[in-house]
Protein backbone atom coordinates (compact mmCIF):
# COMPACT_ATOMS: atom_id res chain seq x y z
CA UNK A 1 0.00 0.00 0.00
CA UNK A 2 0.62 3.12 -0.93
CA UNK A 3 3.05 4.58 2.71
CA UNK A 4 0.91 8.17 2.07
CA UNK A 5 -1.95 6.54 2.42
CA UNK A 6 -1.15 4.38 5.59
CA UNK A 7 0.02 7.33 7.76
CA UNK A 8 -2.58 9.18 6.91
CA UNK A 9 -4.83 6.61 7.52
CA UNK A 10 -3.23 6.21 10.74
CA UNK A 11 -4.01 9.72 11.80
CA UNK A 12 -7.97 9.02 12.20
CA UNK A 13 -7.50 6.07 14.24
CA UNK A 14 -6.38 8.93 16.87
CA UNK A 15 -9.62 10.38 16.25
CA UNK A 16 -11.75 6.76 16.93
CA UNK A 17 -9.78 6.73 20.55
CA UNK A 18 -9.50 10.18 21.86
CA UNK A 19 -12.91 10.37 23.50
CA UNK A 20 -11.38 7.49 26.03
CA UNK A 21 -8.78 10.77 26.97
CA UNK A 22 -10.71 13.47 26.31
CA UNK A 23 -14.00 12.11 28.49
CA UNK A 24 -12.38 11.49 31.46
CA UNK A 25 -10.32 14.78 31.49
CA UNK A 26 -13.86 16.67 31.45
CA UNK A 27 -15.06 14.53 33.96
CA UNK A 28 -12.00 15.04 36.29
CA UNK A 29 -11.64 18.80 35.93
CA UNK A 30 -15.45 19.05 36.52
CA UNK A 31 -15.32 17.46 39.67
CA UNK A 32 -11.62 19.14 41.02
CA UNK A 33 -13.53 22.55 40.42
CA UNK A 34 -11.09 24.90 39.20
CA UNK A 35 -13.55 27.77 38.76
CA UNK A 36 -14.27 27.42 42.33
CA UNK A 37 -11.04 27.97 43.39
CA UNK A 38 -10.36 30.81 40.89
CA UNK A 39 -13.54 32.89 41.49
CA UNK A 40 -14.65 31.88 44.77
CA UNK A 41 -11.21 31.33 46.52
CA UNK A 42 -12.49 28.65 48.21
CA UNK A 43 -15.47 29.83 49.93
CA UNK A 44 -19.02 29.94 48.54
CA UNK A 45 -20.37 32.85 50.38
CA UNK A 46 -21.36 35.70 48.18
CA UNK A 47 -19.43 33.43 45.55
CA UNK A 48 -21.12 33.61 41.91
CA UNK A 49 -21.95 30.00 41.40
CA UNK A 50 -23.00 30.35 37.77
CA UNK A 51 -19.31 32.31 36.49
CA UNK A 52 -17.86 29.46 39.37
CA UNK A 53 -19.41 27.08 36.76
CA UNK A 54 -18.77 28.30 33.46
CA UNK A 55 -15.25 29.01 34.31
CA UNK A 56 -14.88 25.02 35.18
CA UNK A 57 -16.19 24.18 32.22
CA UNK A 58 -14.51 26.02 30.26
CA UNK A 59 -11.56 24.51 31.63
CA UNK A 60 -12.59 21.09 31.05
CA UNK A 61 -13.71 21.37 27.62
CA UNK A 62 -10.95 23.67 26.79
CA UNK A 63 -8.28 21.38 28.97
CA UNK A 64 -9.76 17.99 27.57
CA UNK A 65 -9.44 19.37 23.79
CA UNK A 66 -5.50 19.90 24.13
CA UNK A 67 -5.30 16.21 23.72
CA UNK A 68 -6.05 16.84 20.20
CA UNK A 69 -2.45 18.65 19.99
CA UNK A 70 -1.06 15.23 18.82
CA UNK A 71 -2.19 15.88 15.67
CA UNK A 72 0.28 18.97 15.15
CA UNK A 73 3.36 17.16 14.24
CA UNK A 74 1.05 15.27 11.07
CA UNK A 75 -0.50 19.11 10.47
CA UNK A 76 2.86 20.42 9.35
CA UNK A 77 4.50 17.07 8.03
CA UNK A 78 7.31 18.60 5.47
CA UNK A 79 7.70 14.76 3.76
CA UNK A 80 4.14 14.31 2.94
CA UNK A 81 1.23 16.95 1.48
CA UNK A 82 -0.87 14.26 1.47
CA UNK A 83 -0.70 13.79 4.88
CA UNK A 84 -0.33 17.49 6.20
CA UNK A 85 -3.15 18.10 4.66
CA UNK A 86 -5.02 15.26 6.38
CA UNK A 87 -3.19 16.20 9.49
CA UNK A 88 -5.40 19.88 9.17
CA UNK A 89 -8.43 18.02 8.50
CA UNK A 90 -8.38 15.95 11.54
CA UNK A 91 -7.72 19.05 13.38
CA UNK A 92 -10.55 20.96 11.87
CA UNK A 93 -12.71 18.04 12.86
CA UNK A 94 -11.70 18.06 16.58
CA UNK A 95 -11.95 21.62 16.85
CA UNK A 96 -15.47 21.17 15.37
CA UNK A 97 -15.99 18.77 18.59
CA UNK A 98 -14.84 21.14 20.97
CA UNK A 99 -16.77 23.46 19.39
CA UNK A 100 -19.91 21.64 19.72
CA UNK A 101 -18.74 20.89 23.67
CA UNK A 102 -18.94 24.35 24.08
CA UNK A 103 -22.42 24.76 22.70
CA UNK A 104 -23.20 22.29 25.10
CA UNK A 105 -22.06 23.97 28.16
CA UNK A 106 -23.27 27.41 26.86
CA UNK A 107 -26.91 25.08 27.17
CA UNK A 108 -25.82 24.21 30.40
CA UNK A 109 -25.45 27.17 32.24
CA UNK A 110 -28.49 29.04 30.26
CA UNK A 111 -30.41 26.51 31.38
CA UNK A 112 -31.41 24.75 28.49
CA UNK A 113 -31.89 21.75 29.51
CA UNK A 114 -34.12 20.33 26.90
CA UNK A 115 -31.30 21.22 24.16
CA UNK A 116 -28.68 19.17 26.07
CA UNK A 117 -29.39 15.76 24.35
CA UNK A 118 -29.61 17.02 20.93
CA UNK A 119 -26.16 18.13 21.42
CA UNK A 120 -24.82 15.14 22.89
CA UNK A 121 -26.38 13.40 20.13
CA UNK A 122 -24.95 16.17 17.27
CA UNK A 123 -21.57 15.54 19.33
CA UNK A 124 -21.51 11.72 18.61
CA UNK A 125 -22.69 11.61 15.05
CA UNK A 126 -19.63 14.36 14.24
CA UNK A 127 -17.06 11.90 16.30
CA UNK A 128 -18.55 8.91 14.59
CA UNK A 129 -19.22 9.87 11.05
CA UNK A 130 -16.29 12.56 10.52
CA UNK A 131 -13.82 10.20 11.66
CA UNK A 132 -14.84 7.32 9.26
CA UNK A 133 -15.29 9.73 5.95
CA UNK A 134 -11.94 11.17 7.18
CA UNK A 135 -10.73 7.75 7.31
CA UNK A 136 -12.43 6.63 4.18
CA UNK A 137 -10.71 9.29 2.03
CA UNK A 138 -7.69 8.61 3.32
CA UNK A 139 -8.01 5.43 2.34
CA UNK A 140 -9.17 6.20 -1.74
CA UNK A 141 -6.37 8.64 -1.99
CA UNK A 142 -8.79 11.45 -1.59
CA UNK A 143 -8.98 14.41 0.64
CA UNK A 144 -11.89 17.17 0.85
CA UNK A 145 -10.10 19.98 2.55
CA UNK A 146 -6.91 19.34 -0.10
CA UNK A 147 -9.36 20.28 -2.42
CA UNK A 148 -10.78 23.00 -1.09
CA UNK A 149 -7.91 24.96 -0.54
CA UNK A 150 -6.64 24.21 -4.13
CA UNK A 151 -3.77 21.72 -3.74
CA UNK A 152 -5.56 18.32 -5.44
CA UNK A 153 -4.16 18.87 -8.27
CA UNK A 154 -2.68 15.26 -7.93
CA UNK A 155 -5.42 13.48 -6.69
CA UNK A 156 -6.08 10.86 -6.22
CA UNK A 157 -3.13 9.13 -4.95
CA UNK A 158 -2.54 5.63 -6.34
CA UNK A 159 -3.58 3.25 -3.41
CA UNK A 160 -0.59 1.12 -4.09
CA UNK A 161 3.02 0.98 -3.61
CA UNK A 162 4.43 2.67 -7.67
CA UNK A 163 7.22 -0.31 -8.86
CA UNK A 164 10.59 0.61 -8.47
CA UNK A 165 11.74 1.70 -11.61
CA UNK A 166 14.55 -0.68 -12.89
CA UNK A 167 17.64 0.50 -15.54
CA UNK A 168 17.62 -1.62 -18.21
CA UNK A 169 20.85 -2.64 -20.08
CA UNK A 170 23.04 -3.05 -16.39
CA UNK A 171 21.11 -5.20 -14.35
CA UNK A 172 17.27 -5.26 -14.94
CA UNK A 173 16.35 -7.35 -11.75
CA UNK A 174 18.52 -4.64 -9.33
CA UNK A 175 16.07 -1.05 -9.09
CA UNK A 176 18.06 1.88 -8.87
CA UNK A 177 18.70 3.85 -5.96
CA UNK A 178 17.35 7.16 -6.40
CA UNK A 179 14.65 9.70 -4.19
CA UNK A 180 11.47 9.24 -4.51
CA UNK A 181 10.44 12.07 -6.79
CA UNK A 182 12.68 10.51 -9.36
CA UNK A 183 10.83 7.24 -8.69
CA UNK A 184 7.75 8.57 -9.71
CA UNK A 185 8.67 10.80 -12.54
CA UNK A 186 10.14 7.37 -13.71
CA UNK A 187 6.71 5.54 -13.33
CA UNK A 188 4.58 8.34 -14.97
CA UNK A 189 7.31 7.86 -17.55
CA UNK A 190 6.68 4.05 -18.14
CA UNK A 191 1.84 4.86 -17.59
CA UNK A 192 2.47 7.09 -20.62
CA UNK A 193 4.19 4.66 -22.87
CA UNK A 194 1.72 1.94 -21.60
CA UNK A 195 -0.99 4.18 -23.09
CA UNK A 196 -2.12 5.32 -19.71
CA UNK A 197 -1.87 9.65 -19.90
CA UNK A 198 -4.30 10.49 -17.61
CA UNK A 199 -2.29 8.83 -14.94
CA UNK A 200 1.01 9.54 -16.01
CA UNK A 201 -0.40 13.38 -15.81
CA UNK A 202 -1.42 12.96 -12.10
CA UNK A 203 2.05 12.38 -11.06
CA UNK A 204 3.39 15.21 -12.96
CA UNK A 205 1.28 17.42 -11.62
CA UNK A 206 1.71 15.94 -8.42
CA UNK A 207 5.82 16.53 -8.41
CA UNK A 208 5.01 19.78 -9.46
CA UNK A 209 3.87 21.35 -6.43
CA UNK A 210 6.04 19.18 -4.38
CA UNK A 211 9.35 19.30 -2.82
CA UNK A 212 10.97 18.44 -5.64
CA UNK A 213 14.42 19.77 -7.55
CA UNK A 214 13.25 22.26 -9.93
CA UNK A 215 15.26 20.62 -12.82
CA UNK A 216 12.38 17.42 -11.93
CA UNK A 217 10.09 19.58 -11.87
CA UNK A 218 10.93 21.12 -15.28
CA UNK A 219 11.23 17.97 -16.87
CA UNK A 220 7.46 16.64 -15.00
CA UNK A 221 6.29 19.83 -17.07
CA UNK A 222 7.86 18.91 -20.17
CA UNK A 223 5.98 15.39 -20.07
CA UNK A 224 2.85 16.74 -18.68
CA UNK A 225 2.45 18.82 -21.91
CA UNK A 226 2.94 15.22 -24.32
CA UNK A 227 0.26 13.56 -21.69
CA UNK A 228 -2.00 16.56 -24.09
CA UNK A 229 -3.28 18.14 -20.69
CA UNK A 230 -4.59 21.17 -20.86
CA UNK A 231 -4.06 24.13 -19.08
CA UNK A 232 -7.42 25.02 -18.57
CA UNK A 233 -8.56 21.84 -16.55
CA UNK A 234 -5.19 22.77 -14.08
CA UNK A 235 -5.51 24.05 -10.44
CA UNK A 236 -3.95 27.71 -9.68
CA UNK A 237 -0.91 25.86 -7.83
CA UNK A 238 0.05 23.55 -11.19
CA UNK A 239 -0.27 26.77 -13.21
CA UNK A 240 2.04 28.72 -11.01
CA UNK A 241 4.51 25.46 -10.85
CA UNK A 242 4.37 25.25 -14.78
CA UNK A 243 4.82 28.63 -15.40
CA UNK A 244 7.99 29.01 -12.73
CA UNK A 245 9.82 25.30 -13.58
CA UNK A 246 8.97 25.29 -17.50
CA UNK A 247 11.77 25.88 -20.12
CA UNK A 248 9.16 25.51 -22.76
CA UNK A 249 7.87 29.35 -24.25
CA UNK A 250 5.10 28.36 -25.34
CA UNK A 251 3.75 26.24 -22.19
CA UNK A 252 4.72 29.24 -20.18
CA UNK A 253 2.62 31.83 -22.14
CA UNK A 254 -0.26 29.38 -22.13
CA UNK A 255 -0.22 28.68 -17.91
CA UNK A 256 0.18 32.70 -18.18
CA UNK A 257 -2.76 33.38 -20.01
CA UNK A 258 -4.64 30.76 -17.68
CA UNK A 259 -3.63 32.33 -14.59
CA UNK A 260 -4.78 36.20 -16.23
CA UNK A 261 -8.11 34.31 -16.63
CA UNK A 262 -8.37 33.24 -13.14
CA UNK A 263 -7.34 36.94 -11.98
CA UNK A 264 -4.59 35.10 -10.65
CA UNK A 265 -1.39 36.99 -12.62
CA UNK A 266 -0.91 39.96 -10.16
CA UNK A 267 0.29 37.51 -7.47
CA UNK A 268 2.95 35.65 -9.71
Amino acid sequence: MNPEIVAAKKIYRWLWLSPFLTVPSIVFLVFNEPGYELICGGNWRGCDSSLSQLVTGLFAVLGSGLWHLVLLPSAFNTKSEFVRWHGRQALLLAGIRTAVALGILFFYINGYYQILGLSLLILIVIWFFGTMVGQGQAASGECSLMRRAGHGAGLPLPTKTEEPFTQTGLDSEMPVEMPDYETSFYHALTLHEKGKPQEASRIYTRLLVSDAAPDLKARAAQELKKTGSLEAGLTADVLVAVFRFSRDPEQKQSALAELKSLGLVEGL
